[in-house]
């Protein structure tokens, strides 16, 4: 997502997550978060986790990732939780990188109540992190 399609995209996102009715593309690939929208996706009261992806387009360990949180992703929704799972391509969003502390790639970030939690230290299986973001949002 570069250029003038990923600030159009990133702003119907932001649109989209003010009014609540947000989700992933019908594609079911993942969102895009950049500076334009990044507050307003975080902070969103629609969800009750946000968990962000800051990767780098080149990056294999990245690619590898993907699949495992669209798959997260869609776990979770089959049990109507309110979480948000997203990217950040820190490359080209470099200001926002170095903004929330991204030093490696891929960087898993963790927010709650528009607030920065943890990062993400598990494993990066698909019902590992479902797992996970369950908790957080229904603790034992």
């Amino acid at each position: 997502m570069h250029c003038m399609f990923g600030r159009i995209f990133c702003a119907l996102v932001g649109v989209f997550a003010a009014s609540n009715a947000f989700a992933f593309a019908k594609d079911s690939s993942l969102i895009y978060v950049g500076p334009d929208n990044f507050t307003s996706i975080v902070g969103s009261s629609a969800y009750d986790v946000v968990l962000i992806d800051y990767f780098a387009p080149w990056c294999g360990h990245c690619k590898r990732l993907e699949p495992e949180l669209v798959d997260a992703y869609s776990r979770l929704r089959e049990l109507k939780i309110r979480v948000l799972i997203a990217k950040v391509d820190a490359e080209a969003n470099s200001g926002l990188k170095r903004q929330e502390g991204v030093n490696g790639f891929p960087t898993l970030k963790v927010y709650k109540e528009g607030e920065f939690m943890e990062d993400y230290k598990g494993a990066r299986f698909a019902d590992q992190i479902a797992n996970y973001l369950k908790r957080q949002v229904h603790p034992l």
